[in-house]
């Protein structure tokens, strides 16, 4: 896909990462009817007809990106939706969480300087401290509801990566060291500043005491 629904994977002393059309012809074309949210809960204008449960829970926390930033009403934004909706009740409390972290000393320059200009990281003792909302769970961790919301994203995720020329998401996951289980990958919604992303994580240890970390990301929505 085109535009900021481009997939990005960002490196440092870790590696972190941090459409249909359809086409019929009638004489007359009417507005498909919206569906009607909950009291106090605003669905993006791409929202689907008949939007599932976890959509609208999904709903009742995240906002739609601003149409300049696109993506809504892909396929991939709905399946990042529903999964989002189909966190538990503490994990998307760990979610709202807002906590402080640190970005390690030796993270390239460039990265330095991004989240110094637009996440407001501020240097500590030699370090980039900011703030920052993240929930993560292991693929082997998911729940049955979780893992079926799981399965429609991978699906939505190789579909985006084959129309940009590239190979499916699992070819991609063991090409940067994923176990063919999954067992060492865990997903994640993050947010740095207001820009939520869905992430996939794969973890790899290179020593006894350092792991390396790498995955793709893509941001869908906001708080």
């Amino acid at each position: 896909m085109a535009g900021s629904w481009r997939w990005a994977v960002v490196a440092f002393c870790f590696v972190m990462v941090c459409v249909a059309a359809g086409c019929g012809r009638k004489a007359e074309k009417t507005p498909a009817a919206k569906a009607t949210p909950p009291a106090g809960v605003g669905l993006p204008d791409w929202a689907p007809k008949n939007p599932s449960p976890e959509f609208l829970r999904a709903a009742k926390v995240l906002k739609p990106l601003p149409e300049d930033a696109g993506g809504g009403g892909s396929p991939l934004a709905v399946a990042f939706y529903e999964m989002f909706g189909v966190l538990t009740d503490e994990q998307i409390a760990t979610f709202l969480e807002r906590k402080q972290v640190n970005l390690p000393p030796d993270a390239p320059a460039d990265t330095r300087a991004l989240f110094k200009g637009k996440y407001g990281a501020r240097e500590v003792g030699g370090e980039l401290v900011y703030s920052r909302n993240k929930v993560s769970v292991p693929v082997k961790s998911l729940t049955p509801a979780q893992r079926r919301a799981f399965e429609k994203v991978k699906a939505a995720m190789s579909d985006d990566f084959k129309a940009q020329g590239d190979d499916d998401l699992l070819v991609q996951l063991y090409r940067i060291g994923a176990k063919e289980d999954l067992s060492n990958v865990d997903v994640a919604f993050t947010a740095t500043g207001h820009e939520v992303h869905f992430r996939l994580t794969v973890m790899t240890k290179k020593s006894a005491n350092r792991i390396t970390m790498s995955g793709f990301g893509r941001s869908f929505a906001q708080l």
